[in-house]
């Protein structure tokens, strides 16, 4: 960089001192967490030695026996498998249940189009290795040709290229009121990409600061810079005087700003922070905010396990490599045999005897060295660094009792990595918190994006791509739909919340249950034959038996034919209720004409009546019987009313004859003998009102 003194006079000196201000402080009050999560990342990669106990051991075995990872892998694994969804719901300001749904729907296919899911878990995956992880919400153009911007979700893959206000408040970050996103650039590509950039001298005398934090000779720090500005407005029907908050973005070298981005929609900076476990230690005096990873307790007894192994493999390669001890002559005569007594086997050996010149007497023959490491020493050493890294973890050492019953279904393995899981479920939390405040940030930006009368894809619930017409003047009609979204004017509040769905292997294993128990039992419920057919259908598809299942169950229920059968089961319904009506009607007129008349008059319009009812009731059973290929659950029910009403008539029938048989004894007690003789009339109508009655339902016993 040429020499040049630092042009003060463009109006933005105040901006940039600020920001080279911001700078240090972040760097300064964040350099412990930023030390503390690089060697939580060298012990995680399988190094927990440092430079000075490689120097100390040189020679000797450094050797790490991995126990960490199995247990950051199962806490972001967990997550994949248990994605979380965007909920937003009306939350007042004449938001509507529809353009809440439509922002749902939105949100989902920005995170299906730009494979959120897996920027999500980068994040999770910084803050559970690290102690700190990050990923950003975005804006592009769609294209060179019109000004239509999409949002899109991206990855922060090195936390340390971010640097957030320390001196946030809220649990998710939401309200930090400045953040880097820092990018060292090698000098020439910087000259490439900036070539207005002005020309300055980055000397401690001109820049008032360590010139190093931004320029180190060879490469220049360019950081895309957001901060917080307040204005004043007034809200409310009482004029009530607020600061809203506004974000403004630049793009700076630290002496000069080299771009100024566009005002960003909503309250939120679009860096999106994913915390480890916060504690809060005094240094000095003062309050420090410390993070901790899931790692970052498990170091120590991570390293003693490392050096009980490398211990363990000191003392083996400790160990004598000769086999056989003994006195200089005693393999002279079977040197060969001696020479192989490690590789080849041989029945006999011989050895030369010496006598001790001092002693006279014969030496003793070699002797093999031993070969005795404590191996179960070690392996209980192994065993105490296993439960103290679980312990700092937060991982149950013990058998949970699915385990200790060898269950081996998805329900009972879902159990047990809950359990396991309970540990590290604050690292969750804060997974959960961050998802939550990316809905609320997309949620405000999408009143900026979706402008104009055009289409927007959204993503439903279950999965299904549709393309949604915005911002027109009339509904649009989609099928058997209407959509019509005016966006851009909505001032609507809404409440963001997340929910997670079951692990998928869990779910398809208890979906498969289900299936089976309702095959089991699908004769036993009172269903029609299209109704079966439907079940059996949606069954062999669930158990996701590939196209071959596909084709079974569109064999047993083509896909066209739904709608035919909804119509011919509508229309079965309303036969039957109308044969219902008709069937109260003729009921209350016979037990009417059964209770108002006495004697022959009672006959006559007895035998009148059933004689109406039996040709009414062949009538209907002729109707069943045509309608019944279609529906015979519903007919064989019809039938059985009428049954049931045939013998409640014929009932209310005989219990009125009673009683006005009571009475004419009561009062005609001198016609005995005219009395008996109409008893003996109307009971011989009775008896052929039985049998009337009874040749409808043989015939239906028949059908």
């Amino acid at each position: 960089m040429a020499d040049k003194d630092l042009d003060l006079g463009t109006g933005n000196d105040a901006l940039l001192k600020r920001i080279r201000e911001r700078y240090r402080y972040g760097m300064e009050k964040w350099r412990k967490n930023r030390e503390e999560g690089q060697k939580n990342i060298r012990y995680i990669s399988g190094d927990p030695w440092d430079d000075e106990d490689k120097l100390a051991r040189k020679g000797r075995p450094t050797v790490c026996a991995d126990e960490l990872n199995q247990y950051v892998n199962q806490v972001c694994n967990t997550a994949r498998q248990n994605p979380r969804g965007i909920k937003v719901d009306p939350a007042g300001n004449n938001a509507t249940d529809e353009l809440a749904e439509y922002r749902e729907n939105r949100i989902r296919a920005i995170e299906y189009g730009c494979n959120a899911s897996r920027v999500y878990i980068g994040g999770l995956q910084g803050a559970v290795e690290r102690n700190l992880g990050f990923w950003k919400v975005s804006r592009a153009y769609v294209d060179d040709e019109t000004d239509e911007q999409e949002i899109l979700i991206l990855p922060i893959m090195n936390p340390d290229a971010v640097l957030i206000d320390p001196d946030y408040k809220e649990l998710d970050g939401s309200d930090i009121e400045w953040a880097f996103e820092l990018d060292r650039m090698p000098l020439n590509e910087f000259e490439r990409m900036f070539p207005d950039a002005e020309k300055v001298s980055f000397a401690a005398a001109d820049f008032g600061e360590d010139s190093s934090l931004w320029y180190d000779g060879k490469s220049i720090l360019i950081t895309s810079y957001w901060e917080v500005e307040y204005k004043k407005k007034k809200v409310g029907k009482k004029e009530r005087t607020v600061q809203a908050r506004t974000i403004c973005q630049y793009i700076t070298n630290g002496v000069e700003i080299l771009q100024k981005g566009d005002i960003q929609p909503g309250p939120y900076i679009p860096i999106v922070p994913v915390f480890g476990k916060e504690l809060w230690i005094e240094d000095g005096g003062v309050p420090e905010r410390v993070l901790l990873s899931l790692v970052s307790l498990a170091r120590d007894p991570q390293k003693a396990l490392a050096y009980v192994m490398s211990a363990m493999l000191e003392n083996v390669g400790q160990l004598p490599k000769t086999t056989y001890i003994g006195a200089k002559g005693q393999f002279e005569s079977d040197s060969e045999a001696w020479g192989t007594v490690n590789t080849v086997f041989h029945p006999t050996i011989q050895y030369d005897p010496i006598v001790d010149p001092a002693s006279g007497q014969t030496l003793p023959p070699p002797q093999r060295t031993p070969l005795t490491p404590d191996f179960q020493a070690y392996a209980t050493g192994v065993d105490i660094c296993h439960r103290a890294i679980q312990s700092a973890m937060g991982v149950a050492p013990l058998p949970t009792a699915a385990q200790r019953q060898n269950q081996k279904s998805g329900v009972a393995l879902e159990k047990i990595q809950s359990e396991q899981a309970i540990g590290s479920y604050h690292l969750v939390d804060a997974y959960d918190q961050a998802i939550k405040l990316t809905g609320r940030i997309i949620n405000h930006w999408l009143s900026e994006t979706d402008l104009g009368q055009t289409t927007k894809p959204v993503r439903l619930a279950d999965g299904k791509h549709k393309l949604v017409q915005i911002n027109s003047d009339e509904p649009i009609e989609n099928g058997d739909h209407t959509y019509h979204f005016p966006i851009e004017d909505d001032k609507g509040r809404y409440q963001v919340t997340i929910s997670s769905g079951p692990s998928h292997e869990s779910q398809r294993e208890e979906g498969s249950e289900f299936v089976d128990t309702l095959m089991g039992n699908l004769k036993n419920l009172p269903l029609a034959p299209p109704q079966m057919q439907k079940l059996m259908a949606l069954g062999i598809r669930l158990k996701q038996l590939g196209p071959l299942g596909d084709q079974m169950a569109d064999a047993i229920d083509p896909p066209n034919q739904g709608a035919q059968q909804q119509q011919q089961f509508a229309q079965l319904q309303a036969q039957s209720q109308q044969q219902g009506e008709q069937m109260q009607k003729m009921q209350a007129v016979l037990q009417k004409l059964m209770i108002e008349r006495e004697g022959k008059v009672i006959e006559q319009q007895g035998k009148a009546q059933v004689v109406q009812m039996q040709e009414a009731t062949k009538l209907a059973v002729a109707q069943m019987n045509a309608s019944k290929d279609i529906h015979e659950g519903i007919a064989d029910r019809e039938i059985d009313v009428y049954q049931l009403l045939h013998g409640s008539a014929h009932e209310t029938a005989m219990q009125a004859q009673d009683q006005q048989h009571q009475q004419q004894m009561g009062q005609q007690q001198v016609q005995a003998q005219s009395q008996q003789s109409a008893q003996d009339a109307a009971q011989q109508q009775s008896a052929q009102a039985q049998q009337v009655s009874a040749t409808p339902a043989q015939g239906e016993s028949n059908q």
